[in-house]
């Protein structure tokens, strides 16, 4: 005779209901339930759903872009997807990794296939998302975690930066050393991390009194080339004093925007101070030195590969949105200015 969802409940001694439960992958079930009925779901040759074995130890790492124009071969990412990968070896998962395109006319049929297809988890790399991709993901069964990216009212849980303390803290170290005159350079791309930094900034300017005027916000295209070209586009339009003190949302912007304040003729730090994000190898390289946000970029991947585990193993139905501060690094690229300075400034 054919085996039922209730014959397995029967000997489990549970309802058919936690059966279908585990079977779904819902997240309320224990661990030790969940075993006891896929043992004897296999045993008594019930079809089990894919993914659903407890000796399946594979984990699913998406890579999702929108435009392609973040997440690409940069020492940030690579050594994200690295600090993923060792995790996964320490817990003794193996790791599938997984490229999406929004812009791929097969891309539901291609997470349609990933959500039934054998993995116990997914990690789902969101830097490049918005709400309407996140949503392809709704009916996912299993545990999913959306790393880098903040959906602030969705239901996931997520591990991030946290991307408005580096905004605010870039602000506090411009105030301290005496700037009086702020602008922001930005993606022309928007998405959730860059917003997050100017909401900082802007927050850590207001405490102080001073605010980020709309023609102060530089939007150029999140590549080193590309944001070399829109800055020097910007700057030849530009009829007003630049200000003193300029945010640039991540390095690969700064170093791009300082090239093209170079070749317009001002000098960095002292016509211009900059402040990147992430403390990428190339702050150490260029001239002046950048100053930084540094983001640990290993322990992101690690939390979130934790994490992860935690759901699957504990069947931890909590939703946390853990994020990892970041840290300030002073190098050269910020010039203190003096009472007198910035007397003069003022004055035009």
């Amino acid at each position: 005779m054919k085996v039922t969802i209730r014959d397995i409940a029967r000997e489990a001694g549970v309802s058919p209901a936690t059966v279908s439960n585990v079977f779904n992958g819902k997240n309320k079930i224990s661990e030790k339930t969940r075993e006891l009925v896929l043992a004897i779901a296999q045993r008594r040759g019930y079809a089990v759903p894919a993914g659903m074995s407890p000796e399946n130890r594979t984990l699913r790492f998406i890579i999702f872009k929108r435009h392609g124009k973040v997440i690409m071969d940069t020492p940030f990412f690579s050594e994200l997807i690295s600090s993923i990968e060792s995790a996964c070896r320490a817990h003794q998962y193996e790791l599938l990794i997984s490229y999406m395109d929004a812009g791929d006319p097969n891309l539901r049929t291609q997470i349609a296939d990933v959500l039934k297809n054998g993995s116990r988890g997914i990690l789902l790399l969101a830097t490049e998302m918005n709400d309407e991709n996140l949503q392809l993901f709704k009916n996912c069964k299993m545990p999913l975690l959306v790393l880098d990216s903040l959906f602030l009212w969705d239901d996931h849980n997520a591990v991030i930066i946290n991307n408005r303390e580096a905004g605010y803290l870039a602000a506090e170290h411009f105030v301290e050393n005496g700037h009086r005159s702020f602008g922001l350079i930005t993606s022309s791309f928007p998405f959730n991390n860059m917003t997050d930094r100017r909401d900082g900034y802007v927050a850590g300017l207001a405490k102080h009194g001073f605010a980020l005027r709309g023609e102060d916000v530089f939007c150029v295209e999140p590549t080193m080339e590309g944001a070399a070209r829109d800055m020097l586009a910007l700057l030849e339009m530009r009829a007003q004093p630049l200000p003193t003190a300029m945010f640039a949302s991540n390095d690969i912007i700064a170093v791009g925007a300082s090239r093209a304040l170079k070749q317009r003729g001002f000098a960095l730090p002292d016509d211009v101070s900059i402040i990147g994000m992430d403390d990428l190898p190339i702050c150490c390289v260029t001239s002046p030195q950048l100053s930084t946000l540094a983001v640990h970029k290993r322990q992101l991947g690690t939390a979130a590969v934790n994490r992860l585990i935690e759901m699957i193993e504990r069947r931890d139905s909590a939703v946390y949105k853990i994020a990892l501060d970041v840290q300030l690094v002073q190098r050269e690229s910020v010039k203190e200015l003096r009472a007198a300075e910035q007397a003069a400034i003022l004055r035009g």
